[in-house]
């Protein structure tokens, strides 16, 4: 997942899914992702902790950038 995906992941939780394939072929044919797609329903509380360490570093970045200006 992108950052953004994962960040609207979380804001969205009852709304939001993650559909995952594993791909082991080069091709894929729509039969074999039918038959192997796996939903992660919960996706948001799975990834909320680590959007929430990845805004906290990004904010102390941001506060870094900031104070090397004065």
């Amino acid at each position: 997942m992108t950052p953004t995906q994962a960040q609207t992941a979380v804001g969205k939780r009852n709304n939001y899914a993650l559909c995952v394939v594993h791909k082991d072929r080069q091709h894929l044919t729509k039969d074999f992702v039918r038959a192997n797609a796996k939903f992660v329903t919960n996706i948001g509380e799975l990834v909320a902790t680590k959007v929430s360490l990845m805004n906290n570093f990004n904010n102390s970045q941001l506060q870094l950038f900031n104070n090397n200006e004065a």
